[in-house]
């Protein structure tokens, strides 16, 4: 079974045990803290890829690092996934789980590219605008976050669920020049 399929599953029944106890978004924000921090330490990667190391060093290790700072669901969780031999899989389970809750909560992440820093009203404009195009209409919440980036001259440059959106003067530009130089 590929690791992508076998991180879905189990990403897919934390989801449904966490809607059961009410505390799925709990458990995104345990997700989000562990996948934090196997990406600050190469050390944790290592130790959940490592067929080396004992699982009971693994658990005793992984306790330490999470115990109190999770939920008792997402320790559980973490500990099937070393009894059942599924360590390697965790972080990607974890990244599973932030998709398949954004998925259920109808949350959309969005990256804006503004020439300058975004004011209040501009980001109230944004985010009218983000919500009339046809992929973003249907979901509750946007996780908006603006990037300053004056080499796109003016204009707005969008990114979201694989959807990319450039309406920026650089780009523009370069259609034109593009265009003439054929001509």
């Amino acid at each position: 079974m590929s690791a992508l399929r076998v991180a879905r599953r189990y990403a897919a029944a934390l989801l449904m045990l966490g809607k059961e106890q009410s505390v799925e978004d709990r458990l995104a924000e345990d997700a989000r803290l562990v996948l934090e921090a196997g990406a600050q330490s190469p050390q944790l990667r290592n130790l959940l890829k490592s067929p080396i190391i004992y699982r009971d060093k693994k658990d005793r290790i992984l306790r330490r690092l999470f115990e109190g700072k999770v939920h008792d669901i997402t320790l559980r969780f973490i500990r099937i996934m070393l009894r059942k031999r599924r360590e390697a899989y965790l972080l990607d389970a974890f990244r599973q789980y932030v998709e398949l809750y954004k998925a259920a909560k109808k949350i959309a992440d969005v990256l804006v590219v503004l020439p300058t820093p975004a004011d209040a009203p501009l980001m109230e404009s944004l985010e009218r605008w983000l919500r009339t195009l046809p992929p973003l209409q249907d979901k509750q919440r946007l996780n908006v976050r603006t990037v300053a980036d004056e080499a796109i001259i003016g204009g707005v440059m969008t990114e979201f669920e694989g959807y990319k959106l450039d309406r920026s003067v650089r780009t523009q530009l370069e259609r034109f020049k593009k265009a003439f130089s054929l001509s």
